[in-house]
C-alpha cells in the first residue's frame, strides 16, 4: 500500500516563517557590517553652534534680508572633523578646514560646504603687543554672493593653536562678533554671539543600522499552551 501523504500541523506552519525572519535580519546585519567596514575611517564629526541676536544692520540688505530687524536670532552651525589636521603645522597659528556651515538670520538660512576660504583660524597669544588670543570662523559662498565670519578676541582665551571643541565663549572678553555680508547690496548684518554649544554627530553607518533594525522589530514568542 502507498503510504499516506505527509501532513503538517498548524503549529508547524506558524513557526516556519519565524525561523526565516532571524536569518533575513542576520544577512542584512552582515551586509551593513561590510559597508561600515569599507567606509573611510575618520574621527567623529562635531557640530559647533554659535547663537546670538542681531545688534547692527549696516546698509540696506536686499531681497528677503531687508525684513531682518534688530533682535532677530542669528545662529551659525559648523560641522567639522574633531581631529581635523592643522593646514599650517609648525607655525604659531592653526588653520582648519570644516565640512559645512549654515548661517540662519531670522527665518532665512544660507549654507556652504568645503572651500579654501571656509576655515577656522586659531591664533593663541604671542609676545607683546600681540598678546590677544583670536578665533575666526570664516564662511564664504562659492558663488560670491555672501560672506562673513565669527570673530572672538580675548587675553589668554586660547592656550595653543589646536582646534578648540569645548570653547569657552566667556573667555573672549575683548570682542565677540558674528557677521553676514551681501555683495549685491553692499550691506552687513551683525550680531553678538552669546551662547556656544557642541555635539558629536552619529556615524553614517550607525544611522543605517538603526534604521534597518527599526524596520524589523523583534517578534514576541508565543507561549505554548
Amino acid at each position: 500500500m502507498r503510504p499516506p501523504p505527509a501532513t503538517h500541523s498548524p503549529g508547524h506552519r506558524e513557526r516556519a516563517p519565524a525561523r526565516a525572519a532571524p536569518d533575513r535580519l542576520a544577512r542584512i546585519a552582515a551586509l551593513l557590517s561590510l559597508l561600515i567596514a569599507a567606509a573611510p575611517a575618520h574621527a567623529a564629526l562635531v557640530e559647533l553652534t554659535f547663537s546670538g541676536q542681531v545688534t547692527q544692520i549696516l546698509g540696506t540688505p536686499h531681497g528677503q534680508w531687508g525684513t531682518i530687524g534688530l533682535g532677530d536670532p542669528f545662529v551659525v552651525r559648523c560641522v567639522i572633523d574633531s581631529e581635523a589636521e592643522d593646514q599650517v603645522p609648525g607655525s604659531a597659528t592653526g588653520l582648519y578646514f570644516y565640512e559645512s556651515v549654515s548661517i540662519s538670520v531670522g527665518p532665512y538660512t544660507v549654507s556652504a560646504g568645503t572651500g579654501v576660504f571656509n576655515n577656522i583660524i586659531v591664533d593663541p597669544p604671542g609676545s607683546p603687543p600681540f598678546w590677544m588670543s583670536e578665533y575666526l570662523l570664516r564662511y564664504y559662498d562659492p558663488d560670491g554672493e555672501w560672506q562673513g565670519l565669527i570673530y572672538l578676541m580675548g587675553p589668554g582665551a586660547l592656550q595653543d593653536d589646536s582646534l578648540p571643541i569645548d570653547l569657552d565663549l566667556s573667555a573672549f572678553t575683548a570682542l565677540k562678533r558674528m557677521a553676514l555680508s551681501f555683495d549685491e547690496s553692499n550691506s552687513t548684518i551683525r550680531a553678538v554671539p552669546t551662547a556656544y554649544t557642541f555635539r558629536f554627530l552619529p556615524a553614517p553607518g550607525a544611522l543605517a543600522l538603526l534604521a534597518v533594525t527599526a524596520l524589523f522589530p523583534r517578534r514576541r514568542r508565543r507561549r505554548r499552551t
